[in-house]
Order: structure tokens, then C-alpha cells, then sequence
């Protein structure tokens, strides 16, 4: 429990009248170092709090058997919309009341017995009474700067020394694998990781049986320490790719669901396995300065395996940036649920105190559309267990928004998209009676499975084998 939302309910509308004053000078004290605006918010906000905390504290201390009801009102599930500040102290806590019956509410809703409610809620607000007494001006400050940061886009972030200590030692994911020319950028190497996985699974389509391969790439992973690429996901999925063609593989499925991204130089290479040496993505910094990611890829090409991508809420960044070359150059059938829509690069920016995670760069496909918050269409769409309003760019507070640029010099490598409209009958037909395709209730009691169910690859498998079918026809 946050016993300190909705927002609305912690200051008073004469609060709000008073920090007016800043409105206007906000920008020029920040460029002078002046930071008495954000500490006469920040700790009218503590004392505001700790008042909340230890009013529903009372009223706890007063109904010892409290279930949810204060005097004679009634229960409900979801404080009101708060639209406006509350007038005066008392307006302020009967909304705290509201809040306090809607925690209750959902304490018992989430299968809490009679008679433990108070006790549950008395040590959530322990908890919350010792989170607020141990804030700092410090903590104010970091605050304060990343809601800055945050004003420009919903990526950019203040780091604070401690923070920044964190990050150096446990290394920060990103999409760039090394400091990227175009803005300003960090020294610190970056790198994302995980582990390539491969099976081989029988399918039947047309009353053949097929020999399909799978390939699941949890993320665009790379060793930043191994010049010659030694530890890396387009090792491993090299390596996964000559394992799977030794036992006779008549089509592949790239698994990218819940693939977050990774290294930009990684979704480059990969992409050049079953594209060869062509363009696969373009750069735009904030001066407009464009470049063109080609892949430069020397190895074996797989130019004419049937290929099937998977991707999900959940795949993001590079994830992204290799589905949209698949589709572009007409080289896989993209299935799966919408994906994130993340088209924006990061670099970190070294300050006296502190260092700046600042948005430096968007992401393109080759012909020129944008990833941000679009994110890539699938060809064959599944249900999406994720809401797009709570997971997503578009679901981030102040994301950029979506556009696009010149498309690059590329020709499709292959006309996959030809067998569409069949692949889609068949689809249509084997999930019409798939409870796991069909009802929304599955997806409510389910809510993190279906995009890494079984019976999701298992339809992935059946598109492709009726993609291999078609395509040898």
C-alpha cells in the first residue's frame, strides 16, 4: 500500500496558490543553482504526508475492528476522481477516508480474512511513517532534478551518485552497445545479457509433417570486454543456427517475446544473417545528423529459410529494430501481439554531482517509419494480454511522440507477405476454438501467461509449417 495516493488528497488548494509563485522562475533558478522552489515543495510535501499518515493512523487507533467502513459511510473500491484540491483540512480528510475504505477494500478483495484488515493496514502504515521520517534533503534533490529530466522525455532521467555507483557496478542495459557518435555519450561501456536457446519441433501442415527450428533470444546481449565478438548473442545464435541445420530444420521461428532489447550493433549483425550485407536501421540525432546502420556480415547467410519472428507487449528497442528489417525486406512473417514502441537512445551525461541519462537519438526502420510508441505491427496478430495503456511508450508519462524519415536505399529480399492472406485462413481456423485465442476471461486470470504460453509457440509452429508448405508450392 502507498498510503500517499491519489496525489490530489495530500495538498491543500492554498498549497498550491502558494508554489504559483514559482511558476514563472522556475527555469532561470534552476540555471543559477537555486533550488529554494523544489525544497519548499519538497518538504511541505513531507509535512502534508506524515499529517495523512498519522490521521488514518487515528482513525485505525479508534476502530479496532475497522473493515472498511468509517461511521455510517459505505465501502468502496475506488477513491473518486480528485479533480480539484480540497478547500480546507476537512475536505482533505474525508478524502482521506475514501482512500483509507479503498485500501481496505482491496486488502479484502485480495483474500485477506475478517478481522485482520486494521492490523494489515496499521503496519502498512508503519511502514509508510518510517519511508517518510527517513527522507532527505538529498533525496528531495534527486527528486526534484529527475522530474526535470523527465520533463523532456520520458526517458531521460538525473542519476545521483549513489545511484550512479549501482549502475557502475552492475552495468546499465541500453540499446547503445558503445557511445554513440552522433550525441553526447557516455564512457562507460554498456551491455545487456542473457542466454540463446534452440529446440526442434515436428509440425504437420497439408498432410506433410515438417521439421521446424526454434530459436529464443531473450535479449541482444554482448561482451563489451571481447573485441572479437566471442561472447555475444550473434555467436550464440550462430552457433543455435548451425546446431539446428545439422538435424535438418526445414524453417526457423525467432523467438523475441519478452525480449527487452539490448545492443543496437547486436540487432544489426543478427539481422544480416538472413538479410546479408544491407541496410537494417537509420539513426536521427537532435541536429537532424542521419546515418544508416548497414550490416556487415560475413558469415553464411540463411537467405532462403522460411522464417517466422514472435514478439509481444514486451519486446522493446533492438527487439524491435530486427523485427522491422524482417518485415521490411519481406524476409519473415511477423507474429504476436503489438510491440512497445521504444525508437529513442540514451547516453549518459557525467555532471559535478550526478550524472544525466539524456535522450540522444531516435530509431528508423529502412523505409522510414518511426518505432517510437508505434513499435512494429505484426502480419498475424494474437491477442495481447497486455493492456497497451498500462505497458508500453505510449503508457509512460511525457514519451516522445511518433514520427518518421527518409527511407534508406533497400530492395526486399523476399515476398513472404505473398502467402499472407493463407497463413491467416489457417490461423483464423485453428484458434476458433481456442479458449487460450478467444476468451478474454483467460486472459484476466492469466495475465503474465498467455504471451509466453506453450499454445502461443504452438501456433507460431503451425504458421510456419504452412509458410514452408506454401512457399515450396
Amino acid at each position: 500500500m502507498n498510503a500517499l495516493d491519489p496525489s490530489k488528497s495530500i495538498f491543500l488548494q492554498s498549497d498550491i496558490e502558494n508554489f504559483t509563485q514559482y511558476k514563472f522562475s522556475m527555469n532561470e533558478d534552476l540555471a543559477g543553482g537555486n533550488l529554494r522552489p523544489a525544497f519548499s515543495i519538497g518538504n511541505r510535501y513531507l509535512e502534508a504526508a506524515k499529517k495523512q499518515v498519522r490521521y488514518m493512523q487515528s482513525v485505525l487507533a479508534s476502530s479496532p475492528k475497522f473493515e472498511g467502513q468509517i461511521g455510517n459511510s459505505e465501502t468502496v473500491s475506488v477513491p473518486p476522481k480528485m479533480a480539484n484540491w480540497p478547500v480546507n483540512n476537512l475536505e482533505r480528510e474525508n478524502r482521506w477516508n475514501l482512500i483509507l475504505q479503498s485500501y481496505a477494500e482491496t486488502i479484502k478483495n485480495n483474500g485477506a480474512e475478517n478481522g485482520t484488515v486494521n492490523s494489515i493496514l496499521v503496519g502498512e502504515l508503519v511502514r509508510d511513517k518510517s519511508r517518510l521520517e527517513s527522507f532527505t534533503g538529498e533525496d528531495i534533490f534527486n527528486i526534484y532534478m529527475n522530474s526535470v529530466a523527465k520533463s523532456f522525455d520520458s526517458h531521460s532521467a538525473y542519476i545521483s551518485p549513489e545511484s550512479s555507483q549501482l549502475v557502475d557496478e552492475n552495468l546499465y542495459t541500453t540499446i547503445n552497445e558503445k557511445p554513440y557518435e552522433l550525441g553526447s555519450a557516455s564512457k562507460r561501456t554498456l551491455i545487456a545479457s542473457g542466454v540463446v536457446t534452440g529446440h526442434v519441433s515436428q509440425v504437420a501442415s497439408g498432410g506433410r509433417s515438417y521439421k521446424v527450428g526454434v530459436i529464443s533470444i531473450p535479449s541482444f546481449y554482448f561482451d563489451p570486454y571481447d573485441i572479437d565478438d566471442g561472447n555475444s548473442v550473434t555467436k550464440d545464435v550462430r552457433q543455435a543456427l548451425l546446431d539446428l541445420s545439422k538435424q535438418g530444420i526445414e524453417g526457423l521461428i525467432l523467438d523475441l517475446r519478452g525480449n527487452p532489447g539490448g545492443a543496437l550493433a547486436q540487432a544489426v549483425r543478427v539481422s544480416g544473417m538472413f538479410i546479408g550485407d544491407n541496410p537494417v536501421v537509420t539513426v536521427r540525432d537532435s541536429r537532424n545528423r542521419q546515418e544508416t546502420q548497414k550490416s556487415l556480415n560475413n558469415k553464411k547467410v540463411e537467405k532462403n529459410l522460411p522464417l517466422v519472428v514472435l514478439v509481444d507487449r514486451v519486446s522493446a528497442g533492438a527487439s524491435e529494430i530486427f523485427a522491422g528489417a524482417m518485415q521490411d525486406y519481406g524476409r519473415a512473417i511477423i507474429v504476436g501481439g503489438q510491440t512497445f514502441g521504444l525508437g529513442t537512445a540514451q547516453a549518459i551525461q557525467p555532471l559535478n554531482y550526478g550524472e544525466l541519462k539524456v535522450t540522444v537519438a531516435q530509431y528508423y526502420r529502412v523505409s522510414g517509419e518511426g518505432f517510437q510508441k508505434k513499435g512494429i505491427t505484426p502480419d498475424i496478430q494474437f491477442p495481447n494480454a497486455y493492456d497497451q495503456y498500462e505497458l508500453g511508450e505510449e503508457a509512460l508519462s511525457n514519451p516522445l511522440p511518433w514520427n518518421s524519415t527518409k527511407a534508406a536505399l533497400y530492395s526486399p529480399v523476399m515476398n513472404v507477405n505473398a502467402y499472407l492472406e493463407r497463413l491467416n485462413e489457417g490461423h483464423k481456423k485453428r484458434v476458433a476454438d481456442n479458449p487460450v485465442f478467444t476468451q478474454k476471461d483467460y486472459f484476466q486470470q492469466y495475465k503474465y501467461l498467455p504471451p509466453h504460453s506453450d499454445e502461443f509457440l504452438k501456433e507460431g509452429e503451425m504458421i510456419l509449417a504452412d509458410l514452408i508448405r506454401l512457399s515450396g508450392e
